[in-house]
Order: C-alpha cells, then sequence, then structure tokens
C-alpha cells in the first residue's frame, strides 16, 4: 500500500494513538500511556509508528533492561504493544514496524529481544518466526485446592511504607530469574499482599478472586525465601477460605517446582509463549528454561 510512513513517535501522537487503542485492542489506559516514559528504558525512539493520511494505523513499543544473563546485569530489549488497524492488515505494516524497532535495538547493543505472544495469533506468530525468534517457554496455569502449612512468615495486605523493601525483593529477583525483571508488576500493583519475615519484607504477591478461585500473579521472593513463601501461601489461601487456586506463572519456572513439592496440580499450558531474537552469537535457549520464571505480559 502506497503513501504509509513508518515513523518514530514524536510530540503530539498520543491522542491519535488512543484512537488507534480505542480501534483496535487496549491493554493500556490512556494515563498509563501519557506517563510510559516513566519507564527510563523507554525513549521516543523506541515507539514506532505506522501513519497513512495523517491517521496513526500502527504501533510498537520497545524498552531497554539489564537483566542476569551469563552471572551478569546484561542488556536486553523487549517489544511489546504491537497492533496495525484491521483495516490496513495483509499490507507488510507490522513487519515494517518490526524491522525498524528491531535495528533500533540492534544499535543499542542489546544482547537479545524478547517479547509474549500467542502460538494462535496468524500471522504474528509465524513473522515472529522468520524474524528469527526462537520459543523459550510457555505460559501455564497450576490449578490445585490450597492446603493447612506452618510457616514462620507473616502475609499482610502492602502498605506504602513496605515500598522501599518490597522494591529490593523484586530487583534481586529481576537479577536472578531470566527474564522476569521485564514484566513482573511492581510491588502495590493489583490487591498486593506482602510476606515478612522478622518484621522485614520477603516477597510479595498480587491476588485476585472470580466465583470463590483465588488467582496469584506476580509472585516475587528472595530466592533463599521461595520455597518458604510458596508454602505461605498456599496455608494464607487455605485460610483464608478459597477451596480452589490458580497460579500463573511459566512451565518449568521455580513456582512450578515449588508447588510440585507442595500440592497436587493441574498444569494448563496456555497459547502464550516468550519469544526470544538472538543479537551477535547466538543465546542457548535451553539454558535460559531452568533460570525462567514470569507471567505477566509486557
Amino acid at each position: 500500500m502506497e503513501d504509509i510512513t513508518i515513523r518514530n513517535w514524536k510530540e503530539g501522537d498520543d491522542e491519535n494513538i488512543y484512537k488507534l487503542f480505542d480501534r483496535t485492542c487496549r491493554w493500556l489506559s490512556n494515563e498509563a500511556y501519557a506517563n510510559k516514559f516513566n519507564d527510563k528504558g523507554l525513549k521516543p525512539e523506541g515507539i514506532i509508528l505506522a501513519e497513512k493520511d495523517g491517521l496513526i494505523i500502527g504501533h510498537v513499543m520497545g524498552n531497554w533492561t539489564d537483566i542476569m544473563y551469563e552471572g551478569k546485569p546484561t542488556k536486553f530489549a523487549g517489544i511489546g504493544q504491537v497492533m496495525v488497524d484491521e483495516n490496513f492488515r495483509g499490507y507488510g505494516i507490522g513487519k515494517a514496524m518490526l524491522k525498524k524497532i528491531i535495528d533500533y535495538h540492534i544499535s543499542g547493543n542489546c544482547r537479545g529481544i524478547i517479547l509474549w505472544t500467542q502460538k494462535t495469533l496468524v500471522p504474528a506468530y509465524p513473522m515472529y518466526q522468520k524474524l528469527d525468534f526462537q520459543p523459550v517457554v510457555n505460559r501455564a496455569f497450576y490449578r490445585f485446592r490450597p492446603k493447612t502449612t506452618t510457616s514462620s512468615l507473616s502475609v499482610e495486605p502492602y502498605r506504602p511504607s513496605m515500598g522501599k523493601e518490597a522494591e529490593k525483593v523484586r530487583i534481586e529477583w529481576m537479577h536472578s530469574c531470566f527474564p522476569v525483571g521485564v514484566n513482573n508488576m511492581k510491588p502495590g500493583s493489583g490487591n498486593c499482599w506482602v510476606l515478612c519475615k522478622n518484621k522485614k519484607v520477603i516477597g510479595y504477591f498480587c491476588k485476585w478472586e472470580n466465583d470463590g478461585v483465588a488467582t496469584i500473579n506476580s509472585a516475587v521472593s528472595f530466592i533463599e525465601n521461595a520455597s518458604e513463601m510458596c508454602s505461605a501461601v498456599i496455608g494464607f489461601l487455605k485460610a483464608y477460605g478459597y477451596k480452589e487456586v490458580v497460579w500463573q506463572t511459566c512451565a518449568g519456572s521455580i513456582w512450578q517446582k515449588k508447588l510440585n513439592n507442595l500440592v497436587q496440580y493441574e498444569e494448563e499450558l496456555l497459547a502464550d509463549v516468550r519469544m526470544c531474537k538472538s543479537i551477535g552469537s547466538p543465546i542457548n535457549i535451553e539454558r535460559l528454561l531452568p533460570e525462567f520464571d514470569g507471567c505477566s505480559t509486557w
């Protein structure tokens, strides 16, 4: 299609971008998008737009973050918020935007690029494969009945005064579990609960309820406390009166291994998949699997 411009974001674009969100799908509120540059890893050059006759018809966002790889913090890139107006699909707009954001990440000396997608999304998933993204691991739900457990940890509702300690936990978790730092919710997001040991924060998780079923998401802890935290959360949910729990994480994650030692669960592998593209020498995807954890969409 002629007269389509692929360009970077600039001041004044947001109102037209909100209209694109309304026409396609909305993962971010207008307010959240307006504050996007609070993420220090996101720059104006990291937002790629497709425009035709003054109308924004495509959008891709990419940021940078340091995560632990081969024993040291390493610069990785992310891609998300990929969308094309349905009236303009099939013309290579998505591919053109992705190539531009990939070039941007390469110029930033990133070690690799990470994204979430779904295997059922066509043409997106095959397109990512053609651009040399490799599947790393699937998102998964672990459904089980909670049970009474014994733990020295206390489970408390999140308070703003806990923020600094909880953020320290998140950062250590981010640097220990590739590539969890990209996607876990920050402390205080959602219905957040904090675990304390001797009055010190050692972990937190987000909890939602639907028809009496508790859903656990964005669980993080100091690595040495992961087993104890998992046990404490299970006991807390039992005491809270839940008959069933869904723990959202990824196949092969730390939390799956901890749950496996504590409860009998049903595993549901989702179409959601994490993919990674190497920049420079190939990244050994198999080595990432035992270290991988995470659950939330970018």
